[in-house]
């Protein structure tokens, strides 16, 4: 038995666009983000896709500085040569303010080959496929990381799992529901998301790795109890469960009572979610989705090169 996933509403496709232009022969430039002093809306690594139109896919800044970026990109592609530009502080454009006075770096890559780019894909959808990261060079001179798609399994009855099924995927994470009546595969339905049963979960030990995590909003807790259990024996980067802080210390004592220590416990936020002190379906589900992001930016922030 295996878990039907709905992927991510909105993919990253910056690669493939990349690839679609070169192959009908337009000039494009790969903006990436390689540095930043201060904050940032986004992180190292980050990509632009421009053209010669000036056209371009994409945000580096937040739209601080994407126009003046787009503009260098087309003067880069004209002369065929690679440039790193500074924008914000330290930057010969005073014109250009970024927030809190921080500055960044980015290379502005027009010498990368349509084969080139077919090679990167390659690698990436193979490594992507198996569930591993991988860092590559992603223009001269600069690595960057890309993980598997991240996945979320999430179970449980109601509009909470509807609601957050569908912000899961708003902000790119593959989803698996699954549910244990008709009137929860409904609400689940209407966001055309894929339903499972409960009846049928196989092991999620054996399908959860460390970029997957396992949310269980029951209302009936005695059915989460094995669904716990089989997370905790997984790598899953998060594990979130549904309740009060008294359902809560029912289950740890329940886990305790079947083999599990405090440490393996602790993996299990509960009561799931970040206090933005939540009243309804939809809010509950921003406040459980939030959790989720945040671990895995925090996963993501740890990985080495390999």
């Amino acid at each position: 038995m295996t878990l039907e996933f709905t992927p991510a509403s909105e993919p990253n496709n910056l690669l493939d666009d990349t690839i679609t232009h070169l192959s009908q022969g337009d000039n494009v430039a790969v903006v990436t983000l390689v540095n930043v002093d201060g904050g940032s809306p986004y992180p190292v690594g980050t990509q632009m896709l421009v053209l010669k139109t000036g056209a371009y896919l994409g945000q580096i800044t937040g739209g601080c500085a994407e126009r003046a970026i787009a503009d260098h990109a087309v003067e880069a592609i004209h002369k065929g040569e690679n440039r790193c530009v500074r924008y914000g502080a330290g930057s010969p454009f005073f014109d250009i303010q970024l927030p809190c006075g921080s500055g960044v770096d980015v290379l502005i890559d027009v010498e990368t080959r349509l084969s080139d780019y077919q090679a990167i894909k390659s690698i990436i959808s193979a490594r992507r496929a198996a569930r591993q990261n991988l860092v590559i060079n992603a223009v001269p001179k600069y690595t960057k990381l890309y993980t598997p798609s991240p996945k979320l399994v999430l179970l449980g009855q109601g509009d909470i799992l509807a609601q957050s099924c569908n912000l899961a995927r708003a902000v790119g994470f593959d989803v698996a529901a699954v549910v244990n009546d008709e009137t929860t595969r409904s609400l689940v339905e209407r966001f055309d998301i894929k339903t499972n049963a409960l009846q049928t979960l196989p092991d999620l030990s054996q399908i959860c790795d460390e970029f997957s995590g396992v949310i269980s909003l029951f209302h009936e807790h005695d059915l989460e109890l094995d669904v716990l259990a089989d997370g905790l024996r997984s790598k899953s980067f998060y594990i979130g469960a549904l309740g009060s802080r008294k359902t809560h210390a029912a289950r740890v004592e329940y886990l305790k009572t079947n083999g599990f220590g405090e440490g393996q416990i602790e993996r299990i936020h509960g009561p799931v979610g970040v206090d933005i002190k939540a009243s309804n379906p939809r809010e509950i589900g921003v406040s459980i989705i939030a959790e989720a992001v945040d671990r895995l930016n925090i996963l993501i922030e740890s990985l080495e090169p390999i």
